[in-house]
């Protein structure tokens, strides 16, 4: 079925091909996880197809990623026609199936761009264009993303407002460690429903996993090494209930059944990737929920605005809401109007500096202006002739006593 464009999307869409056209050669689109960002790439990717008659190589650091572009394509129904490519293949193609030189090189979560392995596809293509797509285009690691320009257009909390991505709850515990994530989960295992929870180390996630079996919830550990495509199917159809991993869930798992996500601590950009799993809509959930701990960098509400958020009581053993009641929202905007009309004086001694600026200003406008020049023509008569005491000429002098 084909693809119904969204405003934001057009806007992208023809901002970046317009700044091709201006000679830019590489760029990156900003835009959230939900937000269709493959739809949009796609979409640029086969105007440039057309008009250039070039090869696109599509390149992403895991080959479901890969996998899901393709279906994307063929689901919207875009026609690009693209070369799914591994960032990791170190001799890749010049040219694509049908002999086009390939160019232009679409980098899917392009975050990994400083990538060395990176700087080889793009010295073996040298391609004519770049197009790299993220949510989150900033690097932990502070290194640079080398793009001519980077574009965006809108946010995870105006495509909440506008009802394309759902709202959710946030929830906050005290500490992030297995115990009190997997105690929070069995506690309540109807709040959370399938869920997917997010550690540091490999130790963490086997614990987290064999807890969790232990209660009676199926929970699969989704790693490099397991049949992913076998998890996520049964994740899917309910059979698994639970998914644990590390990192390899953070890009491009997409599963709109999702209903929570257990955030470990981390900074922005993970946080935002991991946390936007679930905000994708899915018929009979309203809510998402998200959970973090007290100790994160970044409570995901610093980037959209929960529908309710609670924290943990331990000692009362209950979650207490500490979200802004009705009440103090319609008191916050009441004030703001009255001081937006409040009438106000300037200080005194502010008035008078004013006042001989504008004296002094009003001065220096009256002088006649030289002809010539148009500046003020100041009148030297008074120095044509010598004066006792007078030493010096235009412009300066002493008084000798």
């Amino acid at each position: 079925m084909p693809a119904e464009e969204r405003d934001y999307q057009v806007r992208l869409i023809t901002k970046a091909v317009d700044l091709y056209h201006k000679d830019f050669k590489s760029i990156l689109i900003n835009s959230p996880t939900g937000s269709g960002k493959s739809y949009i790439g796609l979409a640029v990717a086969k105007k440039l197809q057309d008009e250039f008659n070039l090869g696109i190589a599509w390149v992403a650091m895991r080959n479901n990623l890969l996998k899901q572009i393709v279906r994307e394509n063929a689901k919207l129904e875009v026609g690009a026609e693209i070369m799914p490519l591994s960032m990791f293949n170190h001799n890749p193609p010049t040219h694509d199936k049908q002999g086009r030189k390939i160019g232009m090189v679409v980098l899917d979560e392009s975050q990994h761009d400083p990538a060395g392995s990176m700087s080889n596809i793009y010295n073996i293509i040298r391609p004519k264009f770049i197009l790299g797509m993220t949510a989150t285009p900033f690097r932990t690691d502070r290194m640079r993303l080398s793009f001519d320009k980077i574009i965006r257009d809108i946010g995870i909390h105006q495509l909440i407002q506008m009802g394309y991505l759902s709202q959710y709850h946030q929830y906050t515990i005290d500490k992030w460690d297995v115990q009190h994530v997997v105690d929070c989960y069995i506690r309540e295992p109807e709040r959370w429903g399938k869920s997917v929870f997010y550690w540091f180390t490999y130790e963490d996630a086997v614990e987290c996993t064999n807890r969790l079996n232990a209660a009676g919830i199926r929970t699969e550990l989704v790693t490099a090494s397991t049949d992913r495509d076998a998890q996520l199917a049964q994740f899917e159809s309910g059979e698994v209930r639970c998914l644990v991993n590390m990192q390899i869930l953070t890009e491009g798992f997409d599963s709109p059944s999702l209903q929570t996500v257990f955030v470990r601590d981390s900074q922005r950009g993970p946080t935002i990737q991991m946390a936007g799993r679930v905000f994708r809509k899915y018929a009979g959930i309203k809510f998402k929920n998200v959970v973090q701990s007290k100790m994160t960098h970044w409570p995901i509400q610093r980037t959209a605005a929960p529908a309710h958020a609670s924290v943990w009581m331990e000692d009362e053993k209950e979650w207490r809401s500490y979200a802004q009641s009705e009440a103090i929202e319609t008191v916050s905007m009441k004030v703001c109007l009255a001081l937006a009309h409040t009438k106000t004086e300037m200080p005194a001694f502010i008035t008078k500096k004013l006042e001989k600026k504008r004296m002094r200003q009003r001065g220096r406008d009256d002088r006649p202006a030289n002809t010539e020049s148009g500046l003020p023509q100041r009148n030297d008569g008074d120095f044509a002739a010598p004066r006792e005491g007078w030493v010096g000429g235009f412009g300066g002098g002493a008084i000798i006593h």
